[in-house]
């Protein structure tokens, strides 16, 4: 029977730092130069679970990575900036964290298994050789600028997945071969690139990510559908440059407490009475209009 360590004890190998703590390992730091690398599933009897920040960060020889199947989690920054990384191999990885594969951009296959959840901030950000998203069908969220200047080609099938965050897909040859102001994924709009002064978001559209600039440079008025229920985008109710009509129909909106360094101006919003936009700008003392309706205009830049 194998005893635990209450507190972390560190080992050093020729390739491996490893921290072994209660009946688990993690590997601290790669020390070795291999080309291809299979991780090992244990070390004095223990399974290894993790990766550490930065583990294999910035190494240049690594060209493939075989994960073992004890390992759920691909840390922070784990495989960031190596250069010549093509092949990662695992099974049942549920969390690919910040920046896990940043700049790992002849980065080409990730199989990471059917349990993947959740892919966080810029993990595959200016992964230039990668063309499609790891996992998709288990996925439940994807973190902002995940794939910001990636290499993909197509997204496929989101349905399900929380893709509210800001710049998801933005740099990306698929987001250069859309067409038309908004860009709708599903039932979510996740970036408007209209240069007009209205933005008419199109019938159908339940959820508005964080999709609108921060600081454009005009002032926008944007009309929001009747099948729109939830608006998860900060940079639209935090900015000043936007008057939003919003309807009945939105039950949630993002909570713009939760910003930081958030400016005293925020977009004034133009709704009915009784809606839940109405108590929002009360509770948030935001500058706004009651109107009995409203008609939509033509929007003034072409889908």
């Amino acid at each position: 029977m194998l005893l635990p360590y209450f507190r972390p004890v560190k080992i050093q190998t020729k390739e491996y730092i490893y921290v072994l703590k209660g009946n688990e390992v993690k590997i601290s730091e790669y020390l070795g130069d291999d080309e291809n690398v299979v991780i090992p599933d244990s070390y004095l009897g223990r399974p290894i679970t993790s990766m550490g920040v930065e583990c294999f960060s910035n190494n240049d020889t690594l060209e493939s990575v075989v994960i073992p199947d004890t390992v759920s989690i691909i840390g922070a920054h784990t495989f960031v900036n190596c250069k010549n990384l093509k092949s990662v191999k695992a099974k049942n990885i549920v969390l690919v964290d910040d920046g896990a594969f940043r700049e790992d951009e002849n980065l080409q296959s990730v199989e990471l298994g059917e349990h993947l959840e959740t892919i966080e901030e810029a993990a595959f950000k200016w992964c230039k050789s990668l063309e499609y998203i790891p996992s998709r069908e288990s996925l439940k969220s994807i973190g902002p600028r995940a794939f910001e200047c990636s290499g993909l080609t197509e997204v496929g099938d989101l349905t399900g997945v929380n893709i509210e965050s800001e710049n998801i897909f933005d740099g990306t040859p698929w987001m250069e071969n859309q067409t038309g102001d908004h860009v709708i994924i599903g039932d979510v709009l996740i970036k408007y690139r209209g240069s007009g002064n209205i933005s008419v978001i199109p019938e159908g559209v339940t959820i508005i990510a964080d999709t609108y600039e921060m600081n454009p440079d005009r002032n926008i008025t944007v009309y929001i559908p009747s099948s729109t229920t939830r608006i998860a985008s900060y940079q639209l109710i935090a900015s000043e440059y936007y008057t939003v009509y919003i309807p009945k129909s939105v039950d949630s909106i993002v909570d713009i407490n939760d910003l930081v360094n958030l400016d005293e101006k925020t977009c004034k919003i133009i709704t009915v009475s009784g809606s839940y936009a109405e108590q929002y700008a009360k509770e948030h003392g935001m500058n706004y209009e009651i109107v009995d309706g409203w008609e939509v205009p033509e929007e003034d830049s072409a889908e």
